[in-house]
């Protein structure tokens, strides 16, 4: 059976906006010595290529004098991310699909078995994004906890069992090359947040191979 596995910021789901509202959602709810209230969204958009992980959004809202422990940082975040998700529309109000989703959505509802997500996000906003998308697949949800507790997506892989894949799509070069270790195709999207090279692949042709390696697997 094959198996496609895709990131999910930046691939699946714009969610820069998100992340910018759980921001400034931080700002309303708490004071925090130090946490910048003049980002603008164009500028957080630019930073975005540099996120791996919520801790490295510190710089981009704390200058050098001003600092924020990781741990007290996510904490926060967290805990603001946790009080938009309640709120009436959350994934319709903070991910907008990209078309290379919109395109192979039929293909997730239908057979989500085929299709694992790894993803440095949280599995909870994951699930519930996913799942006001009409895509069920819990269990193929490998994220932010299993990716620190392993040191990295391909050790979080492996320690879910999988060693080797057909397909894996993220919008992260150092992801991407660091998949090709087990994949037989890795793909750079171009549509996503980080910078474009010259094997980036557009969301057409991401789709068809996609296409191509589910028909295998159904």
């Amino acid at each position: 059976m094959s198996k496609i596995i895709l990131d999910f910021d930046g691939v699946l789901f714009d969610s820069a906006y998100e992340a910018f509202s759980v921001c400034q959602n931080m700002l309303n709810l708490y004071s925090i010595k130090g946490l910048r209230n003049d980002v603008s969204y164009t500028e957080f958009r630019l930073y975005r290529p540099k996120v791996k992980n919520a801790d490295d959004f510190i710089p981009l809202y704390f200058n050098e004098e001003c600092v924020i422990e990781t741990k007290e940082f996510l904490k926060l975040f967290f805990l603001s991310r946790e009080n938009l998700m309640i709120s009436e529309n959350y994934a319709s109000n903070y991910y907008p699909k990209f078309e290379f989703l919109r395109q192979i959505l039929p293909m997730m509802q239908k057979n989500s078995n085929l299709f694992f997500i790894l993803s440095t996000r949280d599995t909870k906003s994951i699930n519930i994004v996913l799942e006001s998308n009409g895509i069920y697949m819990k269990d193929n949800i490998i994220g932010q906890d299993s990716i620190r507790k392993h040191g990295n997506k391909i050790n979080a892989l492996k320690a879910y069992g999988i060693s080797n894949c057909d397909l894996y799509i993220d919008d992260m070069r150092h992801y991407v090359d660091e998949l090709n270790e087990i994949s037989d195709i890795s793909l750079m999207a171009d549509w996503g947040y980080g910078l474009k090279d010259p094997d980036s692949v557009s969301f057409q042709t991401a789709v068809e191979i996609t296409r191509y390696v589910y028909s295998r697997g159904v």
